[in-house]
């Protein structure tokens, strides 16, 4: 797999369907990558999602994970992806909190579920 972009510039020293096959081996490892992050990333998303128990609450985990997938692409930063896309989703559950939607019980109750 590292070598993909070397072989890719001169085709006479490689064979054409091998370096497809490699390039989609490349590419199903990274999907399976990404699907392995996107399940672990899910529980803990559920949990915070169902603390703070807020009627207007958007499930957004998978959005705020494909976003760090655009910035962070390689298999390399998966911390970097995982990081990202918890820092994404509580932001936007908090800017969705205090810009219009909640009472002050309510950003209590958001407060208590991030700090803990």
């Amino acid at each position: 797999m590292r070598y993909i972009a070397e072989y890719s510039k001169d085709p006479k020293t490689f064979d054409n369907a091998v370096l497809e096959l490699a390039r989609l081996e490349y590419f199903e490892l990274l999907r399976f990558l990404h699907l392995k992050e996107l399940k672990d990333l899910s529980p803990w998303w559920r949990e915070v999602h169902d603390s703070v128990k807020l009627s207007y609450a958007r499930d957004r985990i998978v959005e705020c994970y494909l976003w760090a997938c655009v910035l962070f692409h390689e298999e390399e930063y998966s911390r970097a992806r995982i990081i990202f896309a918890k820092v994404t989703a509580l932001t936007s559950l908090m800017d969705d909190t205090y810009d219009v939607h909640a009472t002050i019980e309510e950003c209590h109750k958001l407060n208590e579920a991030i700090q803990r």
